[in-house]
């Protein structure tokens, strides 16, 4: 077995270790010019990769268009493709859940609400 000593240095200059840069991806880059950033951006390249697509100017577009149907933000379609291991969108699919359906129902009217069973008095006579 051998005996391994620690490597000093008796040199009097100073150690210059390399800096780390964190530079974005052409990938990065671009997806940034559509809104998509952060860790959407890192999750959306990630998803890419492991389905072998590019990111393109062309799908990406095509990505937004398809938002613009659907009426909901692209970085909404990115979130349903990684979610649903999709490799696109069509604005025409089943796309919609319970937890889109719900922030459906968070931008009804006051009077909508105000309709529904749970939030007339006489609903809750019998609760209490």
């Amino acid at each position: 077995m051998k005996n391994f000593a620690p490597i000093t240095s008796h040199s009097l200059e100073p150690v210059n270790e390399p800096k780390k840069t964190t530079q974005k991806s052409e990938s990065e880059m671009l997806l940034e010019r559509f809104g998509i950033t952060g860790q959407l951006a890192k999750d959306f390249i990630a998803h890419r990769k492991t389905k072998r697509g590019a990111i393109s100017e062309t799908q990406l577009s095509r990505l937004q268009k398809q938002a613009d149907k659907a009426g909901i933000s692209i970085c909404e379609v990115v979130e349903i493709c990684i979610e649903r291991n999709w490799q696109g969108f069509n604005a025409s699919w089943d796309w919609r859940d319970e937890k889109l359906r719900t922030s459906q129902a968070q931008k009804m009217s006051f009077e909508e609400k105000n309709a529904l069973p749970w939030n007339r008095p006489e609903d809750w006579e019998n609760v209490l």
